[in-house]
């Protein structure tokens, strides 16, 4: 919370030094170019002598602004005159509101923040307790245990050195009866253990889940919240400076065409992604708790023995029904802040002119902001549900001889792989729509401005390099030529596919050129930057088993989008790889090329120290590109021969449910083979039970024949 209010002040300073800026601007106005040349030389003066305080100001875009108008002033000292009381009676009271507004709803959103981290405390707490009752429930079984161990010894002994008498005499009815009544408490005792261990393991489950909800997508949100409407308003000023200046005569020209460049390029985004990079140590996810059983306890993972695996199939049916719910509830507030959003923004056109909205935009804030805080405590409970939903579901399955129905453990199948992130204060930019931004923008708002699973740029430049460049010597590491570069950067950025036509490999390091450009200008990298600590942690993996198992869980993280284009770029990086003896470029060499484009080291970090494990990384997920990403994915695939032939492999919704039935049924069969059930009817009867045979499907049809042939 120190550091967003850290945040709140440089912005507040920013804001305040822009309406000094304007103010001292409308004073000098009247003496001509003498006295705006001088201002123009005190701001920068006074902005290099206070260069430690404000390092952090070109990480926002108020500075942005501040920066182009001192350039302006030795540009513009002789046109100026007029302006003095626009500027004074206008923009300079609209800077003052902004700045009282920024401290308002920064104050209202670290509460909220508060708040979250309150929620966050409240689960760590639960966990603490859950892990204090598991320890002390395993102290009690390892007591009774020990009794019951005693118990069975005594009567085995007895039984053992007096083999005629078992049964008849006094002191045998007096040992088994103490046998009997331990052997009851030691039941008792054993499931209450087991649940105990249980509720810890889901505990810890839901607490990961809350920590990453809470550093991933709470602490991003909280900042867009904060930086609600701060673009929209932004550019409104900027058009008022421009719309009171078209009067001026053409020397100024240029000047405003500059002006209206910075207002196209203005993304809070941006500012949001530098503040996270400038501050990545504050903003890193920390490691997940991990299970720490008792000295004894080999089990690190949720039970679903006879005993409760009934009681643990209510729950999961009770949180699914829960989850339900919340999701219902949880889209209801999300309309209604796209709805608030829009109506901001209304707002804001009318208080640009007319003060006396104010008081309007200050209870749309408070009610935005009340829905808001709502919506991300609901969410955080979601991640939360989903995280104990499916730690049973996989134990359930793991227990049960065929799958039950209305569970799935397969994650490709969630909500958070079918459909797109949602994103705070989205409503005011598509109000205004326009093409998205490619170069330097971000990759999920461009998919899902654009519509195009994967940008036309990556689909076009793979489907060349695949065609002409598998046996090019180099490619990716040798320079294409920076014209030609900046001609196909220039044709994708308006949409076009200039390398349609392309039908040989005259330019194709130029192709590869473009590729690498557009994904190192992307505004967020493909590998967050708050998973770093956790992506270095899996290339330090000793075997290839071990780096799928820990990076497949992270990938899963990330985006719909970005996980589709990391699948097509590393399989065609793959299949590049293959001809490494005529290209040069084997997993190693291309992860040198793509490693600190992919994964940049943040700043503060060594750089030395961690090349060669962001190299490992890329390397690895080259090599195992078929094991890490998972072919469930909706949207399109690379397939060598498809690209061969300009063509993708689409995997549609239908085929990923198909896969996921056939692999629900291989798993079944194995099961049933694995417990040898007994016949063909026992088989048919389970696989009915399971509703994986149907009528119509011919295919699983044919296999449970083929099962039948082999039992028998």
């Amino acid at each position: 919370m120190r550091c967003l209010e850290s945040r709140t002040d440089v912005q507040a300073s920013i804001l305040s030094e822009l309406n000094d800026f304007y103010r001292r601007k409308a004073e000098l106005d009247g003496e001509y170019s003498r006295q705006l040349e001088k201002l123009a030389k005190n701001a920068m003066q006074k902005h290099k002598n206070e260069k430690n305080k404000r390092e952090n100001w070109p990480l926002y875009s108020f500075f942005g602004l501040w920066q182009q108008l001192i350039d302006e002033v030795k540009i513009e000292a002789q046109e100026r005159n007029f302006l003095s009381d626009f500027y004074t009676n206008l923009l300079s009271p609209l800077i003052s509101q902004r700045s009282d507004d920024l401290h308002r709803i920064s104050r209202k959103c670290r509460e909220i923040g508060a708040l979250a981290h309150g929620e966050i405390s409240r689960v760590l707490n639960e966990l603490h307790t859950a892990m204090k009752t598991y320890q002390l429930c395993f102290a009690e079984y390892t007591t009774v245990e020990s009794k019951f161990r005693n118990a069975e010894g005594n009567k085995q002994k007895y039984e053992e050195e007096n083999p005629t008498k078992t049964g008849t005499t006094r002191k045998y009815r007096s040992l088994a009866k103490v046998y009997d009544k331990r052997l009851e408490k030691f039941e008792i005792v054993k499931v209450k253990c087991l649940k105990a261990r249980n509720e810890y393991l889901l505990c810890v489950q839901a607490a990961n889940a809350a920590l990453h909800k809470y550093f991933a997508d709470d602490l991003s949100d909280l900042i867009d919240c904060m930086d609600l409407g701060v673009e929209h308003w932004l550019k409104r000023l900027v058009s008022c400076t421009v719309s009171s200046r078209k009067a001026i005569c053409q020397k100024e020209m240029d000047s405003l065409a500059k002006l209206c460049d910075f207002k196209h390029s203005l993304d809070a985004k941006a500012d949001k992604q530098r503040f996270f990079e400038a501050n990545h140590a504050v903003f890193m996810l920390p490691k997940p708790f991990d299970f720490r059983g008792q000295i004894g306890d080999v089990i690190n993972k949720i039970s679903a023995n006879e005993g409760i695996a009934e009681e643990l199939l209510q729950r999961h049916m009770q949180i699914e029904r829960r989850l339900t719910n919340v999701r219902l509830e949880s889209e209801e507030i999300w309309k209604t802040l796209e709805l608030t959003e829009r109506t901001i923004s209304e707002k804001y056109d009318e208080a640009m002119y007319l003060t006396k909205h104010k008081h309007d935009l200050n209870e749309l804030f408070d009610y935005y902001l009340g829905k808001f805080s709502h919506y991300m405590l609901n969410s955080n409970l979601i991640e939360r549900l989903e995280a104990r939903s499916k730690s049973i579901a996989g134990a359930l399955n793991e227990f049960s001889l065929i799958t039950p129905v209305g569970v799935r453990e397969d994650s490709e199948l969630t909500n958070s792989t079918l459909y797109a992130k949602k994103r705070i204060g989205g409503a005011l930019v598509n109000e205004n729509p326009r093409r998205p931004r490619l170069f330097g923008g971000s990759l999920d708002e461009y998919v899902e401005l654009s519509g195009e699973p994967i940008p036309l740029i990556v689909m076009s430049t793979i489907r060349v390099l695949s065609q002409f460049a598998i046996h090019h010597q180099g490619v990716f590491r040798i320079s294409g030529s920076q014209i030609e570069i900046n001609s196909f950067k220039e044709a994708f950025e308006r949409g076009e596919d200039p390398l349609k036509d392309v039908m040989d490999a005259s330019d194709i390091n130029s192709v590869a050129g473009v590729l690498k450009l557009y994904l190192r200008e992307l505004r967020e990298p493909l590998f967050p930057l708050f998973l770093f600590e956790q992506f270095m942690d899996c290339a330090k993996c000793s075997n290839a088993e071990e780096f799928v198992k820990q990076v497949v869980p992270l990938l899963e993280k990330l985006s719909r989008s970005t996980r589709l284009l990391l699948r097509y770029l590393f399989a065609f990086l793959n299949h590049l790889s293959v001809f490494s003896d005529e290209n040069m470029m084997d997993p190693y060499n291309l992860a040198i090329c793509f490693g600190p484009t992919l994964l940049p080291i943040p700043d503060g970090k060594d750089q030395v120290f961690y090349h060669n494990f962001v190299n490992e990384l890329v390397k690895n997920l080259i090599l195992y590109h078929d094991q890490v990403f998972s072919p469930l994915l909706p949207g399109p695939r690379y397939e060598k021969y498809f690209v061969e032939l300009g063509k993708a492999l689409y995997i549609d919704e239908q085929y990923v449910y198909r896969l996921y039935r056939f692999s629900c049924f291989k798993r079944c069969i194995k099961n049933i083979w694995s417990r040898k059930a007994g016949g063909s009817s026992s088989l048919r009867e389970q696989l009915h039970h399971s509703k994986l045979l149907q009528q119509n499907d011919n295919s699983i049809s044919l296999a449970f024949d083929y099962c039948n042939i082999m039992m028998k």
